[in-house]
């Protein structure tokens, strides 16, 4: 009887225990939701997909951001613009944003134009009235929406049609092994500037994309070569350039035609053999004569009147007042086509060749 007792009393503490807990617990989830909701986070996802307002089709390689509608009204202070890129199809998505208005700008990935061209919203010119026009059409070409930070928004873009073309190829040396990492140089004909320069991969292979219709003259050379920590970096030179096909003159290269939408495959380059010389010195300021570093040099052709060959081998730089330049200590620099009797810079330089 008494061991009756005892289980009955067991069986109640273990019913007793259990209504506390299974109240404790009750009572808790209200205060876990409760703490969340007032912690949360609000964030929204925004999707969707740019088509080329004239065929309809996927806007590949559309560079996608959303700017805030503050970041506008000011502009001071750093600011993060949300930024994506279209895949094959024209889609888009961007995670974790916060609430708020946003204009979506889309620009191509490959269009060659300035920082202030690309730039996604319009830089300030100081005209009040220039700024104000400029900012309104902004808000006209580019479509706004809104993030309440709990629904997804999504969004289908049309965009212009650019119409680019691009040139593809290969750089390879004489004995047709590939050039890791050539420097691959593009300029269009009839134009005067930089043109456009890339880097090839291990393979060899370079693609230059973003291109308006028109003829260009490729061009290709070795990449640099890095000594390491100790050493500057050597540069090669358009003196060293190989254009399209295989020829050292340009005006021998066939210029490349670009038609819209459309790629030029196989354009290689095997690389002419020449012999290689190097140019060695120390390029100081004027003034103090302290070295400067990661200063760009840039040596001409010889044009018969800048520089003159030593008894002693040395090529003695002149500036241009054509006064001699002191000989200084040297870090090498390798460049082609032998050694370039003028430096496009007025400061201290000799070559040894």
């Amino acid at each position: 009887m008494r061991i009756s007792r005892l289980a009955v009393a067991a069986l109640a503490l273990l019913l007793v225990g259990a209504n506390a807990n299974a109240q404790s617990e009750t009572t808790a989830k209200p205060r876990a939701a409760e703490q969340s909701g007032q912690n949360g986070y609000r964030v929204s996802i925004v999707e969707g997909r740019a088509l080329f307002e004239d065929t309809g089709q996927p806007a590949a390689r559309e560079r996608v951001q959303l700017v805030a509608i503050d970041l506008l009204a000011n502009r001071r202070g750093p600011h993060r613009i949300p930024t994506t890129m279209t895949d094959a199809n024209g889609e888009f998505v961007f995670l974790h944003l916060d609430a708020g208005e946003y204009y979506v700008v889309a620009h191509p990935v490959d269009e060659h134009v300035s920082s202030a061209e690309g730039a996604p919203f319009p830089l300030q010119t100081g005209d009040p009235v220039a700024d104000a026009a400029r900012l309104e059409e902004y808000k006209r070409d580019f479509p706004k929406i809104m993030v309440n930070g709990e629904s997804p928004v999504e969004i289908n873009l049309r965009v212009k049609n650019p119409h680019f073309g691009s040139i593809s190829g290969r750089i390879v040396s004489a004995n047709g092994a590939s050039v890791a990492k050539a420097n691959v140089h593009l300029l269009k004909t009839g134009e005067r500037g930089f043109g456009y320069s890339l880097i090839a991969d291990e393979s060899g292979a370079y693609q230059f994309r973003g291109l308006p219709a028109g003829e260009y003259i490729v061009s290709a050379a070795p990449g640099g070569k890095d000594p390491g920590p100790e050493g500057p970096r050597s540069m090669q030179g358009l003196l060293g350039n190989t254009y399209f096909p295989s020829t050292i003159d340009p005006r021998l290269s066939a210029p490349v035609t670009v038609s819209p939408d459309r790629e030029v495959s196989d354009v290689n380059i095997t690389l002419a053999q020449r012999s290689l010389h190097s140019v060695a010195g120390t390029v100081r300021a004027e003034g103090d004569g302290h070295p400067i570093a990661g200063a760009t040099v840039r040596l001409s052709k010889k044009d018969g009147s800048s520089g003159h060959r030593q008894s002693n081998g040395q090529l003695l730089f002149r500036d241009r007042r054509a006064r001699p330049l002191v000989p200084q200590q040297f870090a090498r620099r390798d460049v082609y086509a032998g050694c370039a009797p003028y430096a496009d810079f007025g400061l201290e330089a000799r070559a040894v060749c």
